[in-house]
């Protein structure tokens, strides 16, 4: 059975879903897939939507090599032979897929970070990166949530966003978000509403044309998490103290998933804070701690 496909605009769709995959139909019945969803499974209904709807898939176009964006890249280059284009630091990733949680943990991934959500099956990505993108669609750099993550606009004035920015329910739920670069991730979401498409499909949101309010939302969060972190090394606090601080102040409970997570976005807030100058580092003890200026 295949998935939804939904109609943006004349050469644009995209399929809803946990993590949205965006389609753009080039010539004739050429297809292009932004990601490829989370596995194997959901690569297999992607490919059956397509060649119901009489498409060939040509590539597939990585916003970010998240294995939940690029789960069904391997059935699908096994499948159709299709070409992978990402970024080239996401790129090594897509290839090296078991660098996502050694990179998340700072060493060798416990077994509980080599399951399918962070490790996806490897797939081929040209080495070019993305110097020869399909007519009709231009990148646009989206730092912040991870190393290289790009966004695509398609010839219909819409843009797949990535991770750059999160729907309401996902910042109620979690409330720390995945976070590489908090200051560029703040800059993207200054820079989503200047580049003036018709329509924003976020890969964990509603597609929308109001991008600036949810940006606003995101940005609110961030800032309350930034707070939260300076509120904690009132007296000095290492990261693992930082992080059950704000999960005791949220009421989430940690697992070794969220410690990975939360715990890389915790040592990020730490970075971006003290690059402002609004956090100290100490070593007292033989411990990191860090205290508010």
């Amino acid at each position: 059975m295949g998935l939804e496909m939904v109609r943006l605009a004349e050469r644009t769709y995209y399929f809803p879903g946990g993590t949205n995959v965006g389609l753009y139909r080039g010539d004739g019945s050429v297809a292009y897939l932004i990601d490829s969803g989370n596995d194997s499974e959901t690569g297999r209904r992607l490919l059956s939507s397509l060649s119901a709807a009489g498409m060939e898939l040509k590539a597939i176009l990585n916003t970010h090599s998240n294995a939940d964006h690029c789960g069904g890249n391997s059935f699908l280059q096994e499948k159709t032979s299709c070409a992978v284009m990402a970024p080239p630091v996401e790129a090594a990733f897509l290839e090296h897929p078991y660098l996502e949680p050694a990179v998340l943990y700072g060493g060798m991934p416990p077994p509980e970070l080599m399951g399918k959500f962070f490790v996806a099956k490897p797939s081929r990505a040209e080495k070019d990166g993305l110097s020869s993108l399909p007519k009709g669609i231009t990148a646009v750099a989206l730092p912040g949530h991870y190393f290289g993550m790009q966004g695509y606009i398609t010839s219909d004035g819409i843009l797949f966003a990535a991770d750059s920015l999160f729907s309401r329910q996902v910042i109620e739920k979690y409330h720390i978000v995945f976070l590489y670069d908090v200051a560029a991730f703040l800059d993207t979401l200054l820079l989503l509403p200047a580049l003036g498409c018709k329509l924003y499909v976020p890969s964990h949101a509603e597609p929308t044309a109001d991008v600036e309010d949810l940006a606003e939302v995101n940005r609110n969060k961030v800032l309350e998490v930034a707070d939260l972190v300076l509120g904690a090394c009132e007296s000095p606090s290492s990261p693992d103290e930082i992080l059950k601080h704000i999960y005791d102040h949220y009421g989430l409970q940690l697992d070794m998933g969220q410690y990975a997570l939360a715990g890389s976005t915790i040592r990020s807030y730490t970075s971006y804070l003290y690059n402002l100058g609004k956090l100290k580092r100490t070593f007292e003890g033989n411990r990191l701690r860090f205290i508010t200026v």
